[in-house]
């Protein structure tokens, strides 16, 4: 019995089962030749379709895909050993109503379900997608059901919401990003309020420090000489000793803790965050409410920075109402080209003219920099 422990065999029913007994009495019991109880013989046969013997393995496999739903149906629903019912489901996975009866028994391991997952209907998937709990607390569950080809897009949506109100965060699952900035920015604090961080790395509007808040520095009407200014972030620093145990300790942290420290990390916290590979730890830096618009702008000016980061910046009125955000995002050879189009006529003439004799950025925004100039008399 490799799969199934003996000690989860009644007494009752090891002489069924057990490789010591007689190898006719095991293969009347796989064939369901034995005066037993149905939740016996099923147990039995179960346990059986594990052995490794194969025709009795192939015989008891035959027996529990054979059986009537009429004799399957009260047995699904008992709290058995979950490896009983991990082996019970693979048999009944394509039988909907049997099926469905499974995945409401909560004595059905998540990992079970999650190996089904693929093989389950559209009605069982919307099912499971509903049952909170297990989705809470089973990683491998979510992914299951996420790529599912008969899942609906609304209802993994409503998954990912539930997960990212939970506090649960996943590495490497990209819908988690669309579901943080669908949330509010109080429900995003209120979602990573329950995961540990470092106090010291918090903004002090966090920690209920007295400390003074940093003022937002305002964007420079002019900004002639912003690749010249932003020149430091697109180069390597030299290693800073007193800043290694920080950087360490952001490079020991799970995902979630990132998430959590990035939406209430002080400046330099959100300044490390921008930067790091993770798209979802990026973008809940930029999502922090205590971002200044320097920071904004820095961000717009990057040619490192996340793609997704950049796309928030663009479409956020707010932000792109600065001339130092607008002339970073026209300047930056990252801009999707129709944004830095839709901003290149706001700037003013000496920035026009930079941008004009521009190598660093493509031709079409460089020729409508002189178009614009020809217009202007300029």
């Amino acid at each position: 019995m490799p799969e199934v422990p003996r000690e989860i065999v009644p007494e009752t029913l090891r002489k069924f089962v057990d490789p010591a007994s007689p190898i006719a009495m095991r293969t009347m019991a796989a064939k369901g030749l034995v005066p037993i109880p149905p939740k016996d013989l099923v147990f039995v046969q179960c346990v059986l379709s594990a052995s490794d013997d194969p025709k009795l393995a192939e015989a008891a496999d035959k027996s529990l895909r054979g059986h009537p739903e009429a004799i399957l149906k009260p047995i699904v629903k008992l709290d058995l050993p979950a490896q009983i019912l991990d082996l019970l489901a693979t048999r009944v996975v394509e039988r909907a109503a049997l099926c469905e009866d499974l995945l409401l028994n909560k004595s059905v391991a998540d990992d079970t379900l999650a190996r089904i997952c693929p093989q389950l209907s559209e009605a069982s998937v919307a099912l499971l997608i509903q049952n909170e709990e297990r989705l809470l607390r089973s990683a491998p569950l979510v992914i299951a059901l996420k790529d599912h080809p008969l899942a609906s897009r609304a209802a993994v949506d409503r998954m990912f919401d539930l997960l990212v109100r939970g506090g649960v965060i996943l590495d490497d699952v990209p819908e988690l990003t669309d579901a943080i900035l669908r949330l509010s920015s109080d429900e995003r604090l209120a979602a990573v309020a329950k995961i540990e961080v470092p106090l010291d790395m918090l903004d002090p509007a966090f920690t209920g420090s007295a400390a003074p808040a940093e003022p937002a520095p305002e964007a420079s009407a002019e900004m002639p000489d912003l690749e010249a200014e932003l020149a430091p972030e697109e180069t390597e620093p030299a290693e800073d000793p007193n800043k290694i145990p920080f950087l360490k300790r952001l490079a020991t942290m799970t995902i979630a803790q990132k998430v959590a420290v990035a939406l209430k990390g002080n400046k330099e916290v959100r300044t490390a965050l921008l930067r790091d590979s993770n798209k979802l730890v990026a973008v809940a830096a930029i999502k922090n409410p205590r971002i200044t618009d320097q920071e904004v702008v820095q961000v717009a000016a990057s040619k490192n920075a996340n793609e997704e980061v950049l796309r928030i910046v663009c479409n956020n009125r707010e932000w792109t109402r600065s001339y130092g955000v607008k002339l970073a995002l026209v300047m930056n050879p990252k801009t999707p080209l129709g944004v830095a189009m839709r901003f290149l006529p706001l700037l003013n003439q000496s920035d026009l003219k930079n941008i004009a004799k521009s190598k660093n950025l493509s031709s079409a925004i460089a020729n409508q920099a002189k178009a614009t100039l020809s217009r202007s008399g300029k």
